[in-house]
């Protein structure tokens, strides 16, 4: 059984620390390379000489040459990207100090960066990213010669994902309100990596979500990498877990982080994405996010656990006290199941500190530990649930009633997204809310309801 530990998923601290750990990767520019026989392997080594001379343009013309002669030779590729990068004079560790760790990495990284800096960052990182992805590309069709291979290449290219992420996530700050100000007391700006996830889950961002798609399909590729740079970038790694136990959770994990972020061009599919990134940042809201009028009520599985037909569309902290079965997961895998619910297997799970007072149904009863309805399984195990008939449902949810009008899915999806987007309640009061959609809005009084209205005024 793995605990998730109450830890903060910062790209910002999983930079930092992947930068203080980097050594014979894209960025260390000492590295040898002894190789003289065939046009190729010539152009190459002269390659390598000129990188060490730092006459970068110079060794990418030969790294180009070499690969010209011969398209499957991967340490002309590697000198290649390690050329770009130094051409584009990205110096990775300036970032740095653009890392606020001992802040408790609330803020988001990079917003003190110039916006001029940030535009010769954005441009080198993608001149540099679009060359490895053909890299990668080839390697894993079996188009180089495996000298050099993803692996070798996939703390750096991870790393490189990060930064692309920031950068997109510093971007989203001018959406924010209150971004892109100085606060007077502090002389830096103001707004925080919270804001700006939920912002994005407002504005449905598929290119935050893309960005992520590659640094979860890197470390899904590569679990190993991720052991070294993410402790702190992922909620589920615990520093008690043996390495094996740690590349494992990673795989599995960064699996699920990969499907959920996929690029898609449709709206739902990315507001998923957002919502389950923000869920495993530790950033939810803990609002009523999708207009039912409960707090958070759905768990990363995978799953509807609150029967309003949709799935993971207002999700709690996914370090709040969670459990894993680990036996169980490992078991799906080696039978190739790959549905979220298969490779996310909850043996248990609680709230945290954070969790602790909140009351998710609305019904005015917390969490006991005679009573945790809202944080357990009408079926505990994951054998029960999946045999009836798939029933993931919490047990709050067996008290609250959904779509008393009785429309089609659709229209209900579509009801619920205007009840949500109704922050004021001028156009749905609290009956309108009641008789349409149901759900835990039927356990509040008006009182409540002018809390919920407050809530999202001052939010």
């Amino acid at each position: 059984m793995i605990s998730f530990k109450t830890k903060k998923f910062v790209l910002a601290a999983a930079l930092a620390t992947a930068l203080g750990v980097a050594g014979c990767n894209l960025f260390n520019p000492t590295e040898d390379a002894n190789i003289r026989s065939g046009d190729a392997d010539a152009m190459t080594y002269e390659g390598y000489i000129k990188f060490r001379n730092n006459e970068y343009t110079l060794a990418a013309d030969y790294f180009n040459q070499a690969i010209a002669a011969d398209s499957t030779h991967s340490e002309a590729w590697y000198g290649l990207a390690k050329a770009k990068l130094n051409i584009q004079d990205l110096n990775t560790f300036e970032l740095l100090k653009y890392v606020n760790i001992s802040g408790g990495a609330e803020r988001l990284a990079l917003l003190d960066m110039e916006q001029s800096v940030v535009d010769k960052y954005e441009a080198g990182i993608d001149t540099v990213v679009t060359l490895l992805k053909e890299f990668i590309a080839r390697d894993t069709t079996g188009r180089l010669d495996g000298k050099i291979t993803y692996r070798t290449i996939s703390e750096s290219y991870m790393l490189l994902n990060m930064l692309q992420t920031l950068f997109v996530l510093r971007d989203a700050t001018k959406l924010v309100v209150g971004c892109g100000m100085v606060d007077p007391n502090t002389g830096k700006y103001s707004c925080d990596v919270g804001a700006v996830l939920n912002t994005l889950k407002r504005n449905k961002d598929g290119e935050s979500t893309a960005a992520l798609h590659e640094v979860f399909s890197t470390c899904e590729s590569n679990p190993e990498t991720m052991s070294s740079v993410a402790g702190q970038a992922i909620p589920v790694f615990d520093e008690w877990l043996t390495d094996n136990s740690q590349t494992q959770v990673a795989s599995t994990m960064c699996g699920v982080l990969a499907d959920i972020t996929e690029p898609s061009e449709d709206a739902d599919a990315i507001d998923m994405s957002v919502n389950s990134i923000i869920a495993v940042t530790g950033k939810s809201t803990i609002m009523d996010d999708d207009g039912d009028g409960c707090y958070d009520e759905e768990i990363m599985d995978g799953m509807d656990n609150d029967g309003d037909g949709e799935v993971d569309e207002d999700l709690r902290d996914v370090n709040a006290e969670f459990s894993l079965d680990l036996a169980t997961q490992t078991k799906n895998i080696a039978a190739g199941k790959t549905q979220t619910k298969d490779r996310v297997v909850y043996s248990s799970f609680g709230p945290n500190e954070k969790y602790m007072n909140v009351d998710i149904d609305r019904d005015g009863k917390l969490c006991t530990e005679e009573n945790c309805g809202e944080w357990e399984y009408i079926y505990p195990s994951y054998a029960k649930r999946e045999s009836n008939g798939q029933n993931y449902l919490l047990k709050f949810a067996k008290k609250i009633k959904f779509n008393p009008m009785g429309l089609s899915p659709e229209e209900f999806k579509a009801l619920k997204k205007r009840v949500a987007q109704d922050y004021s309640g001028r156009i749905y009061n609290l009956k309108a809310r009641q008789d349409s959609v149901g759900g835990c809005w039927v356990n509040y009084t008006e009182e409540q309801f002018r809390i919920w209205v407050n809530e999202w005024e001052n939010f």
